[in-house]
């Protein structure tokens, strides 16, 4: 369940992220970081609410863990595959995946991480629970490469974050959604 102030910072943020002008490489990135911001706002709302629901023993679990693993858990990846599918965003799954191959996602101390890389491609044709999982490792690796990567800008960047920002846009209004329908 959200509060208020939850709300309301959900909605100014959606907002920042809605209000980016522009379409070159440097816009798509400040979009972004503006709808994970919200996402992360969100994910790190789900542990409680597991716990509240099905009772999940709250503990430490990493930020990645927060928003792959136990975000799905939270949703389902069932019902979160059927939502992305009925937003017709199987294309952007397919193009998330096409476009891998041209760029470094997983990184481990700015190496590369090539056969991670490909499991998640792999992955994202698998059935709905890996899918999904992979779908949010991939964002939240893209996040990751954003702050804490190079800040190199190539308009060819486009082609991984387009499909990125579709996805984590709707996923953030469906992650929001389903924690308003928690009573």
């Amino acid at each position: 369940m959200l509060t208020p102030e939850q709300d309301d910072f959900y909605h100014r943020w959606l907002q920042k992220a809605n209000h980016v002008n522009g379409h070159d490489v440097a816009d798509l990135i400040d979009e972004y970081v503006s709808l994970f911001i919200v996402y992360n706002f969100l994910y790190n709302i789900v542990p409680a609410e597991r716990y509240r629901r099905e009772g999940v023993r709250r503990e430490y679990v990493k930020d990645m863990e927060r928003a792959t693993a136990h975000m799905v858990g939270f949703v389902g990846a069932k019902a979160m595959a059927n939502h992305l599918d009925a937003q017709g965003l199987n294309v952007g799954i397919k193009e998330l995946a096409d476009a891998m191959p041209h760029f470094n996602i997983v990184l481990d101390k700015g190496r590369p991480r090539k056969l991670q890389d490909e499991r998640l491609i792999l992955e994202l044709t698998s059935d709905d629970a890996l899918k999904m999982l992979a779908v949010m490792k991939i964002l939240y690796h893209i996040r990751c490469n954003i702050v804490h990567g190079e800040k190199g800008l190539y308009q060819y960047q486009e082609l991984l974050l387009l499909p990125a920002l579709t996805l984590l846009r709707a996923i953030v209004v469906y992650l929001h959604d389903r924690l308003l329908e928690v009573r």
